[in-house]
C-alpha cells in the first residue's frame, strides 16, 4: 500500500492541474491487472516452463483482441513506428520472460519491489531524452519505493535465516 501511494505521488494523475475524476481510478485498474498477472505468473512458473507461460500470456490476448481489428485499426504509414513497436515488443517479451524466470526462484512479495524500479528508470529516460526534470515529490516517491524494496529484501533474508536456523536446530536435536 505504501508503494502504491508513492507511485501516485510520482505519477500524479491530473491534467493541467485539474483532477481527472473517475479517470484517476485508472492506476487502480492497472494495479489490479498487474497484480493478477504477477500472481498467475508466479503460480504458473512453478507448474510450467517460463517459455510456455510466456506463450500463453502473449497469444491469448492477441487472439482475444484480434476480432476487434476491422473496426479499430488505423493505418500506420511510417516504418519508424513499426520499428519502435517491434523493439518494444522484443524488450517487453524478454522482460516478461525474465520476470517469469524470477518467480521460479522467489515469491511475488520479493520480486514486486523490483518491478517498481521501472518508474525510476522511466523518470530517468524522461530527463535524458525529453528534459523533464523530476521534482521533489517525485524524488521522494522514488525514495519511498526504494526504501520499501530494501526493507522487503531485509525481511526476506531475515526470515530465511531464522527458518534456516530453526531447521538446523531441529535437525541437531534429532541427532542427539
Amino acid at each position: 500500500m505504501i508503494g502504491l501511494i508513492a507511485v501516485i505521488a510520482i505519477v500524479r494523475p491530473e491534467q493541467d492541474g485539474l483532477p481527472l475524476g473517475w479517470m484517476a481510478l485508472a492506476p487502480v485498474g492497472v494495479l489490479l491487472c498487474g497484480t493478477t498477472y504477477q500472481l498467475l505468473g508466479s503460480r504458473l512458473a512453478r507448474l510450467d516452463p517460463p517459455t510456455t507461460t510466456q506463450l500463453y500470456t502473449t497469444w491469448l490476448p492477441v487472439l482475444a483482441t484480434a476480432p476487434l481489428i476491422p473496426w479499430l485499426w488505423e493505418p500506420v504509414p511510417h516504418w519508424q513506428v513499426w520499428a519502435a513497436v517491434g523493439l518494444m515488443g522484443v524488450c517487453s517479451g524478454v522482460g516478461h520472460l525474465l520476470l517469469l524466470q524470477a518467480y521460479i526462484h522467489a515469491t511475488p512479495s520479493v520480486v514486486s519491489p523490483f518491478l517498481y524500479s521501472q518508474i525510476g528508470f522511466a523518470m530517468l529516460m524522461g530527463w535524458l531524452f525529453f528534459d523533464q526534470r523530476p521534482d521533489g515529490l517525485s524524488l521522494a516517491g522514488i525514495a519511498v519505493i526504494l526504501g520499501c524494496g530494501l526493507v522487503n529484501i531485509w525481511l526476506s533474508v531475515r526470515t530465511s535465516v531464522i527458518i534456516g536456523n530453526l531447521v538446523k536446530s531441529i535437525n541437531d536435536d534429532k541427532r542427539q
